[in-house]
């Protein structure tokens, strides 16, 4: 993909990078384009420091309540 200006950029040469692919709905793919855009992030940068957010609970606490009470 050809750079953006604007973009955050990594340092050339640094990471190990594998291919990662998977398949979404249309809409969602839309929803993560639009969040990268605003935060000036590729689409694969936004998905990495998602990965590298704290989790909100722990996985003990997450087994423990129903999905429906689970907040955001």
């Amino acid at each position: 993909m050809p750079s953006v200006a604007g973009r955050e950029r990594r340092t050339y040469g640094t990471g190990g990078q594998v291919p990662f692919a998977t398949r979404m709905p249309k809409w969602l793919k839309e929803e993560y384009d639009a969040a990268a855009q605003r935060q000036g992030l590729s689409l694969s940068r936004l998905l990495e420091e998602l990965i590298k957010l704290e989790p909100l609970l722990s996985p003990r606490e997450a087994d423990d309540q129903p999905a429906d009470q689970l907040s955001a």
